[in-house]
């Protein structure tokens, strides 16, 4: 301030300040100096700033980057393209904030690069998005080289789904032939999320029904393998993999349909197609017979209507006729095809189905899959090869060049009975599906997790952990039992597949009771660092967590609302959108989430008023919004039994996030009441790519389970 308001004139006072041991003042000094401090306050402050860049002292080249940031010079963009390299991952981080700041185009590829380190991506895609149209021609380039990681190219989509605009559109559409079923998916959302919708019209050839009927095609291949497979109970795992496959296919088609008809139309209905009151899928049904055209229906139809699945392939098999093959035939062309969509999880279930077959004629594919470089499909063709080469699986090793896959081969080829099959990936993700907390979480996201957990035996009578102690770790029960108890008594005995613990993932509150082995145990553990580390690059966990949560607390929502109401509430009418950030900051629910975020929630919010007796929310109905009362009162209510009230500062319906189930019990107002409705829809997208937003809104909903489990019987 200081510099600002006497330029070089107060030259001398300031330079002592740069000497200054507290680093923000030395900061404040630096980034005076820089702005307003003329050519020599220039000089001195850029020689000091240009040794913190190269200081051995990380929070020195921190204060570097926060000090480029502050400045806002874009030309002052060099010493940050030292910092975005930095072998530290928080100076980075500082770095990419500032270079967000700057948009300086020579900064972008850098920024880029960042994309691919998961600790850096948020930071990286904050920068780009901060850039806007700016950094669009540098993410162009990347994109098309071929040295691009599919990893980095995902998370372009992503970005470019955040910047939006026609430029993004173009480059997105650029791509639109890819293969990769995940990367495609993401960049269907992108093109959602800028609003895409195609101009030519439904008689003429285009990009997007061309590639709509290739999606169908793909579809149409999985729902025959379905069929196939349905009566093999020994591929149980193939069957739920691909079932999960054709539901992302269905996914796919409906995006791609809403490029070419009224987008909110159509996606509404592809929120309702798995509905579970069947009146409510045959309306969906019957108006999309009513809005698509007769020669896109005919191969669409098919895919997404409820009728038996003879009559269903029958229509889909004129349109895209198959070879007749036996099963072991098509656990090949499931694995083949998968490899091509880089479905890793389908294909190493196929991979998993060929050891249980049984048929001699998959060992030569399971041999060129041993071969493979992700590691999943590589332990998995490892371990069905010695399945079916059973004793005579030396032979084959001559075959096989590289002495760390031969080790692997004889090691599970030795030891082939259920304790070999139980180090594969493939069970100890079916394992953690059966418990509840990871239960939402996709498969392929689960195999990226299960190599983290550690073992731990417990002999009777020793302690896992004590009550008031701190807590970081979540753990399952594997064999045995253990007792959960507090001060006041027992609180539960917990045996195999029970898990504990798993609050302590997300808050850092003391234990809130000991735990102790009854009888010998095994115990398999995940701490808070590890899984913090993996949400990084798997940040689609944090939404099935979410999902758990919510769907528990659901079950105990009038143990959420007051039986009473307060006496004397302050309400907040006629707020300004800076005075809305604020309330928001008040509710726990929206507490993490930074101010510029929040500004972007409220540009989804509409105000509602709800004169007394009006219902907001109707029993069987799919809630939309999320909602903030602003002011008055609305009551939850089932069957004309008032269960409990919400007033001015509470929210009601985000409970309903990432679910479409109906709603239990009805929801009115019980005064004149003024609320703030965010789009569920639009909030759900907002947060996908933002973690330490997601991880707040679990830590809310975990004070509310905390809440409920605090409360008596």
């Amino acid at each position: 301030t200081l510099a600002s308001l006497g330029g070089a004139s107060v030259l001398d006072k300031i330079l002592p300040y740069l000497e200054e041991e507290n680093l923000e003042i030395k900061k404040g000094a630096m980034v005076g100096l820089l702005k307003s401090g003329g050519i020599q306050g220039v000089l001195l402050a850029g020689m000091d700033l240009l040794k913190k860049v190269g200081s051995e002292n990380a929070m020195d080249r921190i204060c570097a980057a926060q000090v480029l940031g502050e400045v806002g010079i874009q030309d002052f963009y060099q010493p940050l393209l030292q910092l975005l390299k930095d072998k530290d991952p928080m100076v980075r981080q500082h770095a990419l904030v500032s270079a967000g700041k700057l948009k300086n185009p020579k900064l972008w590829p850098l920024v880029i690069e960042n994309l691919g380190l998961p600790m850096n991506r948020e930071f990286a895609i904050n920068a780009l998005v901060s850039g806007g149209e700016n950094a669009l021609h540098d993410i162009s380039v990347a994109f098309c080289q071929n040295n691009t990681h599919k990893e980095t190219q995902y998370w372009m989509i992503r970005t470019l789904g955040q910047i939006k605009g026609d430029k993004s559109i173009e480059i997105l559409l650029g791509q639109f032939e890819i293969e990769d079923k995940n990367v495609f998916s993401q960049m269907l959302l992108a093109l959602s999320l800028c609003g895409y919708a195609e101009k030519t019209s439904l008689s003429e050839n285009s990009l997007i029904k061309s590639r709509l009927k290739k999606e169908c095609c793909d579809a149409t291949f999985l729902l025959i393998q379905i069929k196939a497979f349905e009566k093999a109970s020994w591929c149980l795992f193939l069957t739920s993999a691909l079932e999960n496959e054709f539901r992302q296919a269905q996914k796919r088609i409906f995006y791609l349909l809403s490029f070419i008809y009224d987008s909110h139309i159509i996606l509404e209905a592809f929120e309702n197609l798995y509905h579970p009151v069947s009146e409510r899928r045959a309306y969906t049904i019957e108006i999309l017979d009513n809005l698509i055209a007769p020669e896109i229906k005919t191969f669409v139809f098919p895919l997404i209507d409820n009728i038996p699945m003879e009559k269903r392939l029958a229509s889909l098999v004129k349109e895209f006729p198959q070879i007749s093959k036996t099963l072991p035939e098509r656990l090949q062309d499931i694995s083949c095809q998968s490899e091509i969509w880089h479905c890793f999880w389908l294909q190493a279930c196929a991979l998993y189905s060929m050891a249980q077959a049984k048929h001699p004629g998959n060992i030569q594919h399971l041999l060129d899959c041993i071969k493979h470089p992700n590691p999943l499909i590589k332990e998995t063709a490892i371990w069905a090869f010695s399945e079916l080469r059973g004793k005579n699986w030396e032979s084959a090793l001559e075959n096989i060049q590289d002495e760390t896959t031969k080790e692997w081969i004889f090691h599970v080829s030795e030891n082939r009975q259920e304790q070999a099959s139980m180090l594969l990936t493939i069970n100890k993700v079916q394992f953690l599906k059966k418990i509840s907390i990871f239960s939402e979480i996709p498969e392929d996201s689960l195999s990226k997790i299960v190599p983290y957990f550690q073992l731990m035996n417990v002999e009777k009578g020793n302690i896992v952990f004590e009550e008031g102690k701190p807590g970081d770790t979540l753990y399952i029960v594997l064999q045995g039992k253990v007792h959960v108890y507090n001060k006041k008594g027992t609180i539960a005995y917990l045996g195999t597949n029970e898990v504990f613990g798993e609050f302590s993932l997300w808050d850092s509150q003391p234990r809130s009771a000991s735990v102790v082995a009854e009888q010998k145990t095994s115990l398999i553990y995940l701490n808070k660092s590890t899984l913090d580390s993996i949400i990084i690059e798997r940040p689609e966990i944090l939404k099935s967590i979410i999902k758990v949560l919510c769907r528990r607390l659901k079950q105990h929502i009038p143990a959420l609302v007051k039986k009473e109401t307060a006496s004397l509430i302050q309400e907040k009418e006629n707020l300004l959108p800076l005075e809305k950030v604020l309330f928001l900051k008040t509710i726990p629910f929206f507490a993490s989430i930074p101010d510029k975020v929040l500004e972007e929630i409220l540009s989804i919010t509409k105000e509602e008023k709800h004169d007394k007796g009006t219902n907001i929310i109707t029993k069987g109905c799919i809630v939309k919004y999320i909602y903030v009362i602003l002011s008055g009162q609305v009551a939850l209510q089932e069957d004309n039994n008032v269960l409990g009230y919400w007033e001015s500062g509470e929210i009601f319906g985000e409970l309903f996030l990432f679910d479409s189930d109906p709603a239990s019990a009805s929801i009115k107002a019980e005064k004149n009441t003024h609320l703030l409705a965010i789009d569920k829809e639009s909030f759900c997208e907002m947060i996908e790519d933002r973690v330490e937003m997601s991880k707040g809104i679990i830590y809310s909903l975990i004070q509310k389970h905390r809440t409920v489990l605090a409360k008596p019987d």
